[in-house]
């Protein structure tokens, strides 16, 4: 089950979001999240992290991670990046 409100509670305790998948952002855990948080009124500043809507590929998960953007160095520079801050 999704959590509604623990998101909602989350983004206004840090003013921002970052989503997370390992499969295509359409339809998936940033939609709910970009709908929930609208449907109350609240717009902090988000990030949806994911393949962008494009046939996927074949490979080894690590290699994989860091050409879409997925891997640990590019999540910290996407939450760096979304928060303006160099101390994450």
């Amino acid at each position: 089950p999704f959590d509604g409100s623990l998101l909602v509670e989350s983004s206004d305790r840090t003013g921002a979001l970052i989503t997370l998948e390992d499969h295509t952002i359409i339809g998936g855990l940033a939609s709910i999240a970009a709908e929930t948080l609208l449907r109350v009124g609240r717009a902090p500043r988000f990030r949806a992290l994911g393949l962008q809507d494009r046939f996927g590929e074949s490979g080894r998960n690590n290699e994989l991670r860091a050409k879409f953007g997925l891997d640990a160095p590019a999540v910290v520079a996407a939450a760096r990046e979304l928060v303006g801050s160099d101390t994450l």
